[in-house]
């Protein structure tokens, strides 16, 4: 095997020997391709290879990018989900709930702080309620024990000391205030 000048043209050659069954060479088989041939199928090949090789990294390219895309585009939707919600927006709703990856793991878990924070808010309304309430009740009491200290007082000015504040309020305060004045 090798290169050798043809009738002035460079080929790649390859002898292989005729022998008879005895072990005598009895001829020799020559196969040569001219160097400029195969050459000139290198280059094909290698330009081939080339451009398969920029289409597959343009294709691989591209399917990076959508991918890439299609996996961040959710977050600064979340994002804004999360800034509503810490703005006190609790009715916002939380999008990609269902999704099984680490965008569905996020957004679960901020619909678990939007319910904590609507949990939260609710308690602190119903709070509030009761304290408003407790305060109604507390005013309507004092204008009673306040009727009735009058009338008390009045009575006692008047020289009856027989009258007495009724004392069974919730409130311990105002029912020693009312067992004071009896």
């Amino acid at each position: 095997s090798g290169d050798v000048g043809i009738l002035v043209v460079d080929h790649y050659t390859h002898y292989q020997p005729i022998v008879r069954p005895d072990g005598k060479v009895v001829g020799a088989l020559l196969v040569a391709i001219p160097n400029t041939q195969i050459d000139r199928s290198l280059t094909e090949i290698l330009r081939l290879l080339a451009v398969v090789g920029g289409m597959v990294t343009v294709g691989l390219g591209l399917v990076s990018l959508l991918l890439s895309r299609a996996m961040v585009r959710p977050i600064p939707v979340l994002v804004a989900v999360m800034t509503r919600i810490a703005g006190g927006e609790l009715d916002t709703a939380v999008p990609y709930l269902d999704r099984g990856n680490e965008i569905g793991v996020m957004a679960r878990a901020i619909e678990i702080f939007r319910a904590n924070a609507d949990r939260i808010a609710q308690m602190g309304r119903e709070k509030v309620e009761a304290e408003a309430a407790r305060a109604a009740e507390r005013a309507r009491t004092m204008q009673t024990l306040k009727s009735e200290f009058l009338e008390v007082v009045s009575a006692g000015v008047g020289g009856d000391f027989s009258r007495q504040v009724a004392s069974g309020c919730d409130d311990p305060e105002l029912n020693e205030l009312a067992e004071g004045i009896n």
